[in-house]
């Protein structure tokens, strides 16, 4: 039995997330290859100001964001029939002679969408998903070209060296106990203490729990600040692990941490 199905979870739910995992899987690999966007130089002096490496923006091919923009539209059309009317009006309201300025604002690293909401009135949660989720491949090709300017084993802070997502997702390497953050959005993985609650930094109040036969999928939670982080057990490090994808399966225990009153991390980015 499941999780999913020991917790009585709705199955849309579980074929909806297995959807939007094999989704951006087939779009990451149809994302355009990024460019070098800064040099050494300039890497190494953001990472002293302890900044992401895309602080300052990053290149987004507009007729290839349209594309995947209007693939997760569809997905939503597909799996989400009850919130259709909201879908039509994006798909109406968001047109042409507004990409140039939603584009302008991604390209900043921003997705401060108040004036395009303003005008159209279309849903915020939809359109930012929507956005979000078709970004995300080119986020994804960056972090692969900026990877090999970051120091990881030094960074040590709770958000991404390349996108400043707060860690979405942790694990432990089972032989050694030695923890790992990982950006869910960009793939990005970098060593963190142990014992030391990533958000707020204490190291008091520090707890987890896991569920039956569920033991290699624990929730670290923080009682200081409230934050919770699902974490791995792995006995073997896999590179190519597709944490976005674990963090999908496991929304259980997203369910299970806010129940008993903890927010997630990265969603307060």
């Amino acid at each position: 039995m499941t999780l999913w199905q020991e917790l009585g979870l709705p199955d849309d739910m579980l074929n909806f997330n297995a959807k939007l995992c094999d989704l951006q899987q087939q779009l990451k690999q149809e994302a355009p290859r990024a460019k070098p966007i800064i040099s050494l130089k300039k890497a190494q002096a953001l990472m002293k100001e302890e900044k992401p490496l895309l602080a300052e923006g990053f290149e987004v091919d507009k007729e290839v964001f349209t594309r995947f923009f209007n693939a997760f539209l569809e997905l939503l059309y597909e799996m989400r029939p009850q919130i259709s009317g909201e879908l039509d009006k994006i798909s109406k309201q968001v047109g042409a002679s507004l990409w140039e300025n939603l584009l302008k604002g991604i390209s900043n690293n921003e997705t401060d969408l108040n004036d395009i909401i303003a005008e159209t009135g279309v849903n915020r949660d939809i359109l930012r998903f929507i956005i979000k989720n078709a970004l995300s491949p080119f986020i994804h090709s960056a972090a692969e070209n900026l990877n090999k300017y970051i120091d990881h084993d030094k960074w040590g802070k709770r958000f991404c060296p390349v996108c400043g997502e707060n860690a979405g997702f942790a694990y432990l390497e089972a032989k050694t106990g030695k923890r790992h953050l990982v950006c869910v959005r960009c793939s990005t993985r970098w060593p963190f203490q142990r014992l030391v609650c990533p958000n707020c930094g204490s190291n008091e109040r520090q707890r987890y729990f896991s569920l039956p036969n569920q033991s290699s999928y624990q929730v670290h939670v923080c009682d200081q600040c409230k934050l919770y982080l699902k974490t791995l057990v792995m006995e073997h490090i896999q590179e190519d692990r597709d944490f976005f994808r674990h963090d999908l399966e496991t929304f259980a225990l997203d369910l299970l941490a806010r129940k008993e009153g903890y927010l997630q991390a990265s969603h307060l980015a």
